[in-house]
């Protein structure tokens, strides 16, 4: 049995909760699972990898923070000003009283059950401090599960979901909300193509705001052998009584050295 790793985290951080943008498979729902990330949090935390061999590999991450009001919080590129306590939000507390745990795992194996093998998740849970302009801690829980299927050496598929219900949004007393993903893509030689929905559940005491959304987006693409990657895609969408089509592409370089 592997030992337990054990890895501090401190400083600027994003604090682990669900599946990132890199893990959900699509053009568009990156930018979706955006709307419910927590980003530019100070703080620190801790991480511990363990290694049940056939019963998985699992990880343990676990953080305290609070909203960056550094100068670090300003953008060079927008120019919107330092973020101050006064502006408010859920965590803007100025003291590590918000907090994150996640719970992961994969490499499950078994000799009889090959889809066990394909199994991962993620489980989360998330609490960021009442402050100014938001009066109500908002409280996250999230529930991720996602599945590998090998076809051929060629061909691949992969099946995710995620629910991430979030109580008090934004700190507001009256507003719950819950994103419910689902995505699918497969892989054959150096050719991809997905699709993926999102229904978005709003509770919320304002009409505006209780206006359930739906997001659908499909896209395929190309990995060329030389790190450039080409991608269509089309997305439409209902959100906040607003329908929108959008149809693009996406170019994608990396380089190693």
């Amino acid at each position: 049995m592997t030992p337990r790793i054990f890895q501090l985290m401190q400083e600027n951080l994003t604090p682990s909760l669900a599946w990132t943008t890199i893990v959900f498979p699509g053009m568009y729902i990156s930018t979706l699972v955006e709307h419910y990330a927590i980003r530019e949090r100070i703080g620190a935390g801790f991480k511990v990898r363990h290694d049940l061999e056939d019963f998985g590999k699992h990880s343990l991450e676990v953080s305290s923070f609070m909203a960056d009001t550094t100068f670090l919080s300003d953008s060079v590129l927008r120019q919107r000003g330092n973020t101050s306590k006064e502006d408010g939000g859920p965590s803007n507390t100025q003291r590590f009283n918000s907090y994150a745990i996640s719970l992961e795992g994969s490499n499950f194996y078994s000799l009889t059950n090959n889809i066990v093998e394909g199994l991962s998740y993620r489980i989360g849970h998330a609490v960021q401090a009442a402050a100014e302009k938001s009066p109500r801690d908002e409280i996250r829980y999230s529930v991720s599960v996602g599945y590998k299927h090998i076809f051929t050496r060629d061909l691949t598929a992969r099946l995710m979901t995620e629910h991430m219900a979030i109580n008090n949004l934004n700190g507001e007393t009256s507003h719950d909300r819950s994103y419910n993903n689902l995505a699918l893509r497969f892989n054959y030689k150096n050719w991809f193509a997905g699709a993926a929905y999102t229904l978005i559940d709003n509770e919320a005491d304002e009409e505006e705001e209780n206006h359930d959304g739906h997001v659908f987006e499909t896209s395929a693409g190309y990995n060329f052998p030389f790190g450039l990657s080409v991608e269509v895609g089309y997305k439409r969408s209902d959100e906040e009584n607003e329908e929108k089509e959008l149809l693009g592409s996406l170019l994608k370089y990396s380089y190693s050295f």
